[in-house]
Formats: C-alpha cells, structure tokens, sequence
C-alpha cells in the first residue's frame, strides 16, 4: 500500500547555549485516501493516517472551474501514535462530469504538503429510489419496451455493490458497457439511452457483484 508522509519542522536548544533551527521528520503518515459514490449525488471521501505530529488539520481540495478551492477543512489530532480516520462528503456535483480532490495537510507551524490527487467520474444515467429497499438481487423487465430512443431499466440490490450494465446484439457481441460505480443497496432506475442503435432486438445484463441476469429488450425506431 502507497503510504505518503508529511513533515513538520521545529526549532530546538541544544545545551541551553545555542538556539538553531533543524528540520526534522516528522510524518504524519497518510495510509489511504479513496472515495465511494453515494446513489450518483454524493462523493464520501475517505483518508486515514497512522501517526500524527504537530497536525493541525486537513484542507479537502476540489478543483472546479479550473481552480483548486477548500471544500472543507477538517481538524486533525495534533500528536498521535495510533490511526485515524477521516472523511467528508461533497454533495456539490453534476451528474456526467469529473472532478478531482486532493489534502492539503497543514502543520501547526503553517507548513504544507499535499496528497496524491483523486478522479472521480459520475456517471449519468442511473437514480437511486431513497424510500425502497431491496431484499434480493433483481432485475426487472425494461419499460417501455418496445422503446424508441430511451428506456428505463429497475435494479434492487440486497447489498452495496458495483452495477455495470451491457448491452448485446442477437449475434452476442458486446456492443455497449457502462460501469455506475459502487452503490449503497437498494432500488435504483437506470436510463438506457438507444438513439445511437438501429431497431432490433438487444439483449441486457446487470451485473452486481457475485449477482447477473439477462433481459431482452426490442427498440423500435
């Protein structure tokens, strides 16, 4: 695992006579920094350090409309011997676009040092029904259908998993894939965009994890 170490610098006596300033290390130790899709609307962002000296805190950095700006800043815990975890959630995004995020670790003496950047893309096209809930893995049959151009497809799943849809032609090939990410269980609709494809008949599979099924689904232009 890819670990990042910030440092501090400090002043020191030596012998009570001369007063020098010396750089030394000290880490704060950032083990992970990762992040999960909350229902297509949200971004969690999670990080966690394994030792802390001197941190002030974390500002949590997007960068949107060709700038870097604070999102948050979050307080660290000054000196620490033991891991901590971090996170915060960025309900401020579009659907369809790709952001990125990075720390920006600060000392108590002002001194910076900056993470690895994250990309995080949101895929249009899917919705969660907050008020269900799913019990079992299924995939219902397509509506409309016939369709022309879009259609809605209703996925429950028992348990927080990736949801990746592919699209098949009658000969077998795979002639669309789209990956929604992680998501939370539960209920969602996906919108299956076919403007692009000639009528015919198409074959859909919703893969979940260790969970597929395979629907038909006839476009009718």
């Amino acid at each position: 695992m890819k670990r990042f170490l910030f440092y501090a610098s400090v002043i020191t006596s030596l012998c009570n006579v001369n007063l020098f300033s010396q750089i030394i290390p000290l880490p704060v130790e950032l083990v992970y920094f990762n992040y999960q899709i909350l229902d297509s609307t949200k971004v969690l962002l999670n990080w966690g350090t394994a030792t802390e000296v001197d941190n002030y805190g974390f500002n949590v950095e997007k960068y949107s409309d060709a700038n870097w700006g604070t999102l948050v800043f979050i307080p660290g815990h000054g000196n620490s011997n033991v891991p901590n975890y971090y996170s915060c959630v960025d309900s401020t995004i579009n659907m369809g676009k790709t952001f990125l995020y990075r720390l920006k670790q600060i000392d108590v003496n002002g001194g910076i040092k900056y993470s690895d950047t994250l990309v995080v893309t949101i895929i249009s096209g899917i919705k969660k029904e907050n008020s269900l809930t799913a019990k079992n893995f299924f995939v219902a049959q397509n509506f409309p259908n016939p369709f022309n151009p879009s259609t809605n497809i209703r996925v429950e799943i028992p348990e927080r998993s990736e949801i990746v849809l592919c699209v098949y032609n009658t000969l077998g090939n795979l002639i669309i894939e789209k990956n929604y990410g992680e998501q939370s269980a539960g209920v969602y609709s996906i919108t299956f965009d076919g403007s692009k494809l000639s009528s015919g008949v198409y074959y859909y599979t919703i893969l979940c994890g260790k969970y597929s099924q395979t629907k038909p689904m006839v476009l009718l232009k």
